[in-house]
């Protein structure tokens, strides 16, 4: 799939990234930097968006607004010493009921990406029922 993320300019140094497969909009946000460049959130993580990033030029470390899988599914594309969070956040993503997969459906996933989608949604589930 070629449209895995789209990023826009939205102001100077600012930068709109979504997941065009994910109708529920997981909106994530570049802000550059003189050392780093900083992502606001890590999507629904169906596809790596570190790589992406850094093929886009990106110096990036992650920032976590909370662990919902779709502002923290992406955290697995990350080493961890490019993930800032909060000790709240962090004790937050141990715990499978703060992810929010009640709302995780694979209709809300493209067709493009609906065989993923449906194999990611079981997955997730297990990764965190494990946790």
């Amino acid at each position: 799939m070629n449209n895995q993320f789209e990023i826009t300019a939205i102001k100077k140094d600012i930068y709109l990234v979504r997941e065009p497969y994910f109708s529920e909009h997981a909106n994530m946000y570049v802000v550059r930097g003189t050392s780093f460049d900083l992502l606001i959130d890590c999507g629904v993580g169906l596809f790596d968006i570190a790589s992406f990033l850094k093929q886009k030029g990106f110096n990036i470390k992650l920032i976590l607004t909370h662990g919902h899988f779709d502002h923290a599914g992406g955290i697995a594309y990350f080493k961890p010493e490019q993930i800032l969070v909060t000790k709240q956040i962090f004790a937050n993503l141990k715990k499978k009921e703060t992810w929010g997969l009640d709302f995780l459906k694979t209709v809300h996933f493209t067709k493009e990406v609906g065989f993923l989608a449906k194999e990611f949604c079981l997955n997730f589930k297990i990764i965190i029922n494990k946790k």
